[in-house]
């Protein structure tokens, strides 16, 4: 019979057959052949075939043997044996006495031996396996090793892998070939100096993707690739690593570089530790590391983590990591730490819904080693990009720095931040050992290295106002809290203190101040806090813009002047007493109430000035600020009910309802009523508001001033040259 000539499936093919039948019952009792010129062929399915140098059947027996230089060709592969039983009953067919076969598999490493498709032959070495058929085709082949010893697939190919297992098995449906452990001892993948340990492995015909499968252990010096050595740009040149993964797959490209790294975990999250120029960690639930692309990303269930040791670790849902771009990116309730450049153990945390981070460039010396295979590398944090909402907002802790906005942006190399957003943005600061609490804008822009603090966009933030230690050492113990409001505010701060500490406060455009305890405003152009001086400035670039100064509701005292100065002081003796001192220059209009300790309706009186030196104290029984007394100097013109009076100076009792004012050698006391003069001119007049209206009467001369006094006052608002004249 010629083998060659079409034979129908599940037939044999030989040059002769030696059939020996029963001579009463004509039964076939058995069937033997031996090649002289063709082999012998067994025919399993249409693309299967067996050849040997023998053949036997006998009576009884369940398969027919072939011996003899065995071959099976499939297209999964070609294998050898010495003894193939092919079993008549079962679709089976059993190859054993030392097995070698050729499989068509992952290319792996870097070779110019491609073989079809992009992939490799495998040589196959076990002791048995056995071919399983249905409908009239190959469904699987499962090679087996004897106890104590390895099924082994080479690479064939100078330095190939080598995979090593209990049993291999190939299905036919799913095209992929396993190779698995029954035993204590794992399958193990070697190529070179990369070592894989798991359960199992597997590949699927002619692809370029090898599967580690279950208790995965690998020791690695090879790592994705694109056509730029983008692995290279953070790990250098020899980097190795460990991984320990549920499942692990990796993908060579058509030039037999690693191109696509692959791992998940079940239970226990996945580790990836690599030690190179630089040391990079990661743990997650799963892994995916294109080289291409060059993209390290980790997602899925829990936590991902991913840590480059001395320049950063994040936490968060989603992490990726850009080897091209040399940027690491978090998705989803992320935490940061980011070590300052050339600061060591010195890191910048933050939380937030979405970050990337920026990594410097840069540039190898030319006689360096690593210059030859790519002369850049990502170095130090640049910059750092982070998002929030107004439900969770980026919260950032950086030493003794608390802070909190809905977009944060870090310049790494100024050390600036800033926050910014449609929201409020908060940074904690004090200003004072007890008073810790928050400074807030539509933007901030905090810079270390200059120790300022920029809040522009409706601006906010609290101050307060102390007292100066009185004569025996009286010192405030409930400081003033003041709320600075306006369009921008500078502040230089103390940032080795905890919360940071404001020293100085400086508000542009709009600028509100308010004491709400004390129903205390002030308005004006450009408002300054001196902390170390504890004293209120408020006034304009050109000094001719006007500020506001109003106390109570009702009734309601307002100033309009061209200059503010506050201080808080402590009067002397047994008892202080805290007051506050406002020195108003330039005064165009002051309205000043005079309240008695009857319950009289208020009287109030109207004065023009050069300066006003107010001073306001705590009501009796109450927390309400009222005006105690004011001393106006400098062309002063007031008015109290129907009287005008002209002066040099002005002194206001508001408590006993009473105005003193002076006139000096140059000018005496000059008094108007409905614009007629009523009293000769004067050296001083008192004025006192009765409750049938107002009584003017002249003096000899005014007392109450005490020049000691008022220099004390203006010395410590930096104001001695407006002192009045003797």
């Amino acid at each position: 019979m010629n083998p060659e000539v079409d034979v129908p499936v599940q037939h044999i093919a030989a040059d002769y057959l030696d059939m020996e039948l029963d001579p009463f019952s004509r039964r076939l009792k058995s069937i033997r052949s031996e090649q002289k010129e063709n082999p012998i062929t067994v025919f399993l399915d249409a693309t299967t075939r067996i050849q040997g140098s023998n053949l036997n059947w006998e009576e009884g027996s369940d398969f027919v043997e072939l011996t003899g230089d065995v071959i099976i060709d499939h297209p999964a592969g070609r294998f050898m044996a010495a003894r193939a039983r092919v079993l008549t009953g079962a679709s089976r067919c059993i190859l054993d006495g030392g097995l070698e076969g050729i499989l068509q598999g992952p290319a792996t490493g870097e070779s110019n031996a491609l073989g079809p498709e992009g992939g490799h032959e495998w040589l196959v070495e076990a002791d048995r396996a056995e071919f399983a058929f249905g409908s009239g085709s190959l469904k699987e082949l499962k090679a087996t090793h004897t106890e104590g010893r390895s099924v082994v697939i080479r690479e064939q190919r100078k330095g190939g892998a080598t995979l090593r297992g209990d049993s291999l098995t190939w299905n036919a449906d799913s095209r992929e070939l396993q190779i698995t452990s029954t035993s204590e001892k794992q399958c193990t993948f070697a190529e070179g100096e990369n070592r894989i340990t798991s359960n199992s492995i597997a590949f699927t015909a002619n692809s370029p993707m090898l599967i580690f499968r279950d208790a995965v252990e690998a020791e690695l010096i090879e790592w994705p690739e694109g056509r730029r050595n983008n692995s290279r740009r953070w790990l250098g040149n020899g980097a190795r690593g460990q991984i320990r993964a549920d499942e692990l797959s990796l993908v060579w490209d058509a030039l037999q570089r690693l191109d696509t790294l692959k791992a998940s975990a079940a239970e226990t999250p996945l580790e990836m530790n690599i030690e190179g120029e630089v040391r990079l960690s990661v743990k997650g639930s799963e892994l995916s590391w294109r080289g291409q692309e060059g993209v390290l990303e980790l997602m899925g269930a829990g936590r991902q983590e991913i840590h480059l040791v001395d320049r950063a670790r994040l936490w968060a849902d989603h992490l990726v990591l850009s080897t091209l771009l040399g940027q690491a990116s978090g998705l989803g309730a992320v935490r940061g730490q980011f070590l300052r450049p050339g600061e060591p153990d010195d890191f910048l945390e933050l939380n937030c819904d979405e970050l990337i981070a920026q990594f410097a460039e840069k540039v190898l010396p030319q006689d360096s080693e690593n210059s030859k295979s790519g002369s850049r590398r990502w170095g130090e944090i640049s910059a750092v990009r982070s998002l929030g909402s107004e439900d969770r907002p980026v919260q950032i802790e950086d030493k003794n720095l608390r802070a909190e906005g809905q977009e944060f942006l870090w310049n790494a190399k100024e050390d600036t931040f800033r926050f910014q957003g449609p929201g409020r943005q908060k940074v904690e600061v004090a200003s004072d050992d007890s008073l810790p609490g928050f400074i807030d804008a539509a933007q901030i822009t905090i810079n270390r290295g200059e120790s300022n603090i920029l809040l522009e966009g409706q601006a906010k933030a609290s101050i307060y106002l102390a007292s100066n230690p009185g004569e025996m050492g009286e010192q405030s113990e409930n400081p003033l809290i003041w709320t600075l409001d306006a369009q921008r505010i500078q502040s230089e701060v103390d940032l080795e203190s905890t919360p940071i500490r404001l020293k100085s406060v400086e508000g542009k455009g709009g600028v509100v101040l308010l004491q709400e305890q004390g129903q205390l405003e002030f308005r004006g152009q450009l408002f300054r806090w001196d902390q170390k001086q504890q004293r209120l400035t408020l006034t304009s670039e050109d000094g001719q813009g006007l500020q506001t100064f109003s106390r109570g509701k009702d009734p309601r005292d307002e100033i309009v002047a061209r200059e503010v100065v506050l201080v808080r002081t402590t009067s002397s003796g047994t008892n202080p007493q805290e007051r506050l001192e406002a020195l108003l220059s330039s005064v165009l209009s002051a309205v000043i109430h005079l309240q008695g300790k009857d319950n009289r309706a208020p009287g109030k009186v109207d004065l023009r000035s050069e300066e006003l030196l107010l001073t306001l104290k705590e009501g009796l029984g109450d927390t309400t600020i009222r005006a105690h007394e004011a001393l106006a100097w400098g062309s002063v013109d007031l008015r109290g009910g129907d009287y005008r009076i002209l002066s040099e100076r002005a002194r206001i009792l508001a408590r006993n309802r009473t105005v003193e004012l002076t006139g000096s050698s140059r000018q005496q006391v000059q008094v108007f009523r409905d614009g007629v003069s009523s009293l000769p001119p004067s050296r001083a007049v008192k004025l006192t508001q009765e409750r049938g209206g107002y009584r003017v009467e002249s003096l000899p001369r005014a007392g109450g001033w005490s020049m000691r006094d008022i220099e004390t006052s203006l010395g410590r608002m930096g104001r001695l040259d407006r002192r009045p004249s003797p």
